[in-house]
């Protein structure tokens, strides 16, 4: 999967993630619920073949090299 295959709101949520918020903290952000941003990381995983978080990090910012 290609990074730029994000929806807006998927990058949105990864741009927290980065930054190693965690889902109640990035729900909080976005003023979305934290089921909402869940869903939203279990895309991201999903789309980008990863297991974890710290998985989905490494993967995307090796992605960006």
């Amino acid at each position: 999967m290609e990074p730029n295959r994000f929806t807006r709101a998927q990058r949105g949520v990864l741009d927290y993630l980065l930054l190693g918020w965690s889902n109640r903290e990035v729900a909080r952000q976005l003023q979305l619920s934290v089921r909402t941003v869940e869903t939203h990381v279990e895309a991201l995983l999903r789309r980008s073949r990863t297991r974890n978080r710290t998985a989905l990090v490494a993967w995307w910012l090796q992605s960006q090299q």
